[in-house]
């Protein structure tokens, strides 16, 4: 028994391989639900953190606070219990161990994948709509294209 109250990598991947299986067991609807609440989410992480670095200076201090807030939005994610794309790639580890089919591994990552997609869409319109965009005479906004297009550019390696 450990006392420690923190579980073995084996426990860790038991769990995560249990955590699988219930998830292909999971209705459609609910999971389309919980995919479009953690794009929302994490979307709102990343744009809270736009928010409170877009004038600083210091780019040190500026990373620092961005990692700092951005978390924010993974933690909702996880008191919601909701699916996102990048934490259901761990369901692999039930195919391997075959407690799930890949067939239902990637129809669970394709509908988790749109569904983060429709909810950090939303959250770009609200964001948009919000005027937002327009904070610091418009510095948010040159910020948020500099953050997109530093993205969009990089190669396939990195």
């Amino acid at each position: 028994m450990n006392n420690t109250g923190l579980n073995a990598p084996k426990q860790i991947t038991e769990n995560m391989i249990q955590a699988g299986v219930t998830k292909v067991r999971t209705p459609l609807i609910k999971m389309f639900l919980l995919g479009i609440f953690a794009g929302m989410f994490i979307a709102c992480g990343a744009s809270a953190s736009s928010v409170a670095m877009h004038a600083m200076s210091n780019v040190g201090l500026q990373r620092l606070v961005g990692g700092c807030i951005f978390p924010i939005g993974l933690m909702m994610i996880v008191l919601v219990g909701g699916e996102l794309f990048t934490g259901d790639c761990l369901m692999i580890m039930g195919c391997v161990h075959k407690k799930d089919s890949v067939l239902d591994v990637v129809r669970v990552l394709a509908i988790v994948y749109c569904s983060n997609f429709i909810g950090s869409v939303l959250m770009a319109f609200m964001v948009y709509m919000s005027g937002q965009l327009g904070f610091t005479n418009g510095l948010l906004g040159a910020f948020t294209i500099k953050i997109a297009m530093g993205k969009v550019s990089m190669d396939f390696g990195t």
